[in-house]
């Protein structure tokens, strides 16, 4: 079915969601009034705005859409269905299905389009108010672990797969290569976020050995693909998330039970 929006669709800032654990089936909407760094380290999140089934396995995303769509959420689950949901009622008003299971799946910055990976080896941009595919590729590396929207240039995303990290144009034909390959040596890429406008992109991989701390986090320059970053982070746990709050900051969410906050600053 085709997704039917209104221009008027907006939802205050003050709202957050997120998958209630990694293997939680259920999506919590908080009412959180936090404005600023000081304050996400000083408070936790105790009231529950709206909390509804929405898939049948575990939850890998959730994504709130740009305006003037922001009161729509993406989710995306093992169970291969990326579904968007109408905020203030809990109702799901587009159901994308896979016979694989999703890895990753991220709104656009601009406009409703979407991005998703899985299983399936697909890296896919999907237009839900028409049903149409506008993107499809397969990276190098075969197996797509997650996407990122590139902020300097609407029509590029990221992908991580094996040791790859990629840059994508959806102007380009599907048959084309990437635009830009990182060869990043990390294992299977966590996660990836462009910093400084898009300029650089940090990259976190599983590859944690006593001599490989360096591939755990990394920094990248987009345009020429270099490595920009020494060993960052020298703890010998992985980062399944990273996040900026701010322009000079890289959030990193490890499996050791805390997150790091880098400076995105060179010299890093």
């Amino acid at each position: 079915a085709k997704l039917e929006t209104k221009q008027d669709d907006s939802l205050p800032a003050k709202h957050t969601a997120s998958p209630r654990g990694a293997l939680d089936t259920s999506l919590v909407i908080s009412e959180d009034k936090r404005t600023n760094a000081a304050e996400y380290g000083a408070k936790v999140v105790t009231r529950s705005f709206r909390r509804f089934k929405a898939h049948d396995k575990a939850l890998v995303a959730a994504s709130w859409a740009p305006e003037p769509f922001s009161r729509l959420l993406l989710t995306a689950s093992h169970d291969g269905h990326v579904k968007l949901w109408q905020s203030t009622t809990g109702k799901c008003v587009y159901d994308l299905p896979s016979d694989d299971g999703i890895r990753s799946a991220r709104f656009a910055l601009y406009g409703a389009k979407f991005v998703r990976c899985g299983w399936d080896r697909k890296t896919v941009v999907v237009d839900p108010t028409s049903n149409a595919v506008l993107f499809s590729c397969t990276p190098s590396q075969g197996l797509p672990t997650c996407v990122r929207l590139d902020p300097s240039s609407e029509p590029n995303f990221f992908v991580g797969s094996r040791d790859v990290a990629e840059l994508w144009d959806t102007r380009r034909s599907p048959a084309a290569k990437a635009v830009r390959t990182f060869t990043v040596r990390c294992g299977e890429v966590l996660d990836l976020l462009p910093i400084r406008g898009g300029l650089e992109l940090a990259c976190s991989g599983d590859l944690v050995t006593r001599d490989s701390c360096e591939a755990a986090l990394s920094v990248w320059d987009v345009g020429s693909g270099a490595r920009l970053s020494g060993q960052l982070y020298q703890e010998r746990y992985t980062i399944p998330c990273l996040e900026s709050l701010s322009p000079n900051t890289i959030l990193a969410q490890t499996n050791g039970d805390y997150i790091a906050m880098f400076h995105a600053d060179r010299p890093y």
